[in-house]
C-alpha cells in the first residue's frame, strides 16, 4: 500500500470552526489528500464509512461491472487506509453502491439488492429486482426505506416493508446513477433523454417522496458522467464525473464547480460531514483516495 501523507496538514488544526450556516454557504471546498490505498484493491465501485465501527466498506466489482461471475466481494478498510480484511463478503456478482441502515449493510448487486449483517458478515437477503438491469447506487430516506438506481434503464426501485418494487419509471430520469436522499426528496444524477448517450449528459434532479414530484436543478445544464452525490453539508453536494475523473462541488447559487480531477474512474464516494473527510474509489485504477475538505473564502 502506498501512503502519501500531505505536507503541513498541521495547518488544518489552525482553521477557524464553522460559524452560522449561511457563512457556511461561502465558502469554498478545496481537497487535500490524507492518503491513497493503492495495489489492494479490484475495481473499487463505492465506499461508505461505518460511525459505529469508524471502518471504510469498500465493494469491489472485481471483473465485469455487467457479469454474473460470483467475483464480487467487500472490503473492509481502516480509516488510516490499511486494509483489515480483504475479502470480508464473498460471492458477490458485480457489487456498487451501498448505504448502512443500523446493523445492515445494503449492496447493489446487477439485478438484486443484498443485505449483509454489519455483525457477522452473512449474507441475511437477496431482494430480486422485477426487469432490473443494471442496479447502481443505494440511498436511505429517513423512514429507512431504501432506494437503487437503475443506470441502464429510466427506474429507481425501492425497498420497503420487506418488498423490493419499482418506485419510479420515467423518461426523465434517463439512466441514473447517484443518488442521495435529503430533506424530503430523493437527489437523482440522471441522464438527459434526449441525448444520444443520456449517461454522460447527467444533470441534477430532485424528486419529492410524498407525491414525486419531480424538479430539475441547475436549470437541467448537463454535467457528464455523473456517478457518486454525496451532500456537503453546506446545502451543496459533492459530484463525480466517472468519464472525466472530476470532482465537483455543486451549490444552486454556483452549480457545478470542479474542486478536483485525481483521474478517471472517480466512483461512489462518501463524505463524513463532522470529520470533513471525503472518501473517493477510483475504479480504473483500484484506488481508495481519502481528502480532508479544507473551507476556505
Amino acid at each position: 500500500m502506498l501512503k502519501t501523507i500531505i505536507a503541513g496538514l498541521v495547518l488544518l488544526l489552525s482553521l477557524p470552526a464553522f460559524a452560522a450556516s449561511d457563512h457556511k454557504k461561502r465558502l469554498q471546498p478545496h481537497l487535500a489528500e490524507l492518503w491513497t490505498l493503492d495495489h489492494s484493491l479490484s475495481r473499487p465501485e463505492s465506499v461508505v464509512y461505518d460511525q459505529q465501527h469508524d471502518l471504510l466498506y469498500v465493494s469491489n466489482i472485481n471483473g465485469n461491472p455487467s457479469e454474473k461471475d460470483g467475483n464480487g466481494y467487500i472490503s473492509i478498510v481502516s480509516v488510516d487506509g490499511d486494509v483489515i480484511q480483504q475479502e470480508w463478503v464473498s460471492g458477490l456478482d458485480a457489487p456498487k453502491g451501498m448505504a448502512i441502515k443500523g446493523s445492515f449493510l445494503y449492496v447493489a448487486d446487477i439485478d438484486s439488492l443484498v443485505e449483509i449483517s454489519l455483525e457477522t458478515g452473512s449474507v441475511l437477503n437477496r431482494y430480486p429486482g422485477d426487469g432490473a438491469q443494471f442496479l447502481n447506487d443505494v440511498a436511505l430516506d429517513k423512514a429507512g426505506n431504501v432506494y437503487v438506481s437503475d443506470s441502464r434503464q429510466q427506474t429507481i426501485y425501492r425497498l420497503k416493508g420487506g418488498s423490493f418494487e419499482v418506485w419510479m419509471d420515467d423518461e426523465r430520469i434517463s439512466e441514473p446513477n447517484g443518488i442521495f436522499a435529503r430533506h424530503g426528496k430523493l437527489i437523482v444524477a440522471a441522464g438527459d433523454s434526449s441525448s444520444e448517450r443520456p449517461g454522460r449528459s447527467r444533470f441534477l434532479q430532485a424528486i419529492r417522496f410524498k407525491n414525486k414530484k419531480l424538479k430539475v436543478l441547475g436549470g437541467g445544464e448537463p454535467i457528464g458522467s455523473l456517478d457518486g452525490v454525496e451532500k456537503s453539508g453546506v446545502g451543496g453536494y459533492f459530484l463525480t464525473d466517472f468519464r472525466s475523473g472530476d470532482i465537483y462541488h455543486y451549490t444552486k447559487s454556483q452549480g457545478a464547480v470542479r474542486i478536483a480531477s485525481p483521474e478517471p474512474g472517480t466512483a461512489d464516494i462518501d463524505y463524513v460531514v463532522d470529520q470533513q473527510i471525503l472518501y473517493v474509489p477510483i475504479l480504473n485504477t483500484g484506488k481508495l483516495i481519502a481528502y480532508k475538505v479544507l473551507w476556505c473564502k
